[in-house]
């Protein structure tokens, strides 16, 4: 089962929130790369995943943010993946009510 989160993503530059769509069962944050530009992320590597999330082959890099915020809980220095989230996720996230720039496992809120 999954719903949508209240989430906070802290950048080097500047932090952004939003409402993620969390799905059970994954353990990854995943941010569009548009957004990870915008808030001054600290690169680590590109295309070096690759996962599957809602039957779509996504190819991921990894960037560090300053923190996140999920439902209250922070995790400073929280590695994201980061990837162009396809039209079809997108269209997909917006009729759950989350916003279409990221997606969040719900393994992640588990530590």
């Amino acid at each position: 089962m999954s719903q949508v989160v209240k989430i906070k993503l802290i950048g080097f530059k500047q932090s952004i929130e939003g409402n993620a769509l969390m799905i059970e069962h994954t353990f990854s944050l995943i941010i569009d790369s548009e957004i990870i530009k915008a808030l001054g992320a600290r690169h680590i590597c590109d295309d070096c995943i690759d996962l599957e999330v809602l039957g779509e082959r996504l190819k991921c890099g990894v960037a560090v943010l300053d923190g996140v915020e999920i439902n209250n809980d922070y995790i400073k220095y929280a590695q994201v993946l980061v990837t162009k989230i396809p039209e079809k996720i997108r269209i997909f996230l917006k009729e759950k009510n989350a916003d279409d720039w990221l997606i969040i496992g719900s393994e992640l809120t588990k530590y």
